[in-house]
């Protein structure tokens, strides 16, 4: 039993296939994104030698998928393995990764996200902190989803539905007694 009325069904569905155009536009863009952070912190690791550059650089791959947070959490432990060398390496390490992380999050995820979402930085930013703040680690995973439905549904029920009829509408001569 679908939960929309007859009339809406087949709108309905073509705005819920817009949402999995969506979603998996956003799935692509984030293993893109995630794919960039995990091959330059191979890289990165491997010519400051610090030992298992593969692991760390897995471990920062799969935490790019954690909004903010897991580049933070990424860090840790190629510094601590940096820090048994030296404090110097340490200092390198972290530089590495705070460029990783400037270069992906002020070009490779802007641009790889607007191509495949559109979503505007300030909504993203301000939900993905609201939704951390209310829903705690699970907010953070699921932040931008719900945001590219909402947008996906408020841009197709709400400005093409509603908003562009009223702009199309014939005008009705008006009475004045």
């Amino acid at each position: 039993m679908s939960p929309f009325l007859a009339f809406y069904r087949q709108r309905a569905d073509e705005i819920l296939s817009k949402c999995e155009e969506g979603l998996m536009g956003w799935l692509a863009g984030v293993a893109l994104s995630m794919s960039f952070i995990g091959i330059t912190s191979i890289i990165g690791l491997f010519v400051l030698q610090v030992p298992l550059p593969f692991v760390n650089g897995l471990l920062a791959f799969i935490l790019a998928l954690i909004p903010y947070m897991g580049a933070m959490l990424s860090v840790i432990p190629p510094l601590l393995l940096a820090l048994l060398d030296s404090p110097a390496k340490a200092g390198a390490v972290l530089l590495l990764y705070f460029l990783i992380q400037q270069i992906e999050g002020s070009l490779v995820t802007p641009i790889i996200m607007e191509k495949q979402v559109s979503l505007l930085p300030a909504y993203t930013l301000a939900l993905v902190t609201a939704f951390g703040f209310l829903f705690g680690f699970l907010g953070l995973f699921l932040a931008l989803p719900i945001l590219i439905v909402i947008q996906i549904w408020v841009k197709e029920v709400l400005i093409k539905d509603i908003l562009d009829r009223w702009q199309t509408a014939p005008s009705e001569p008006v009475d004045n007694p």
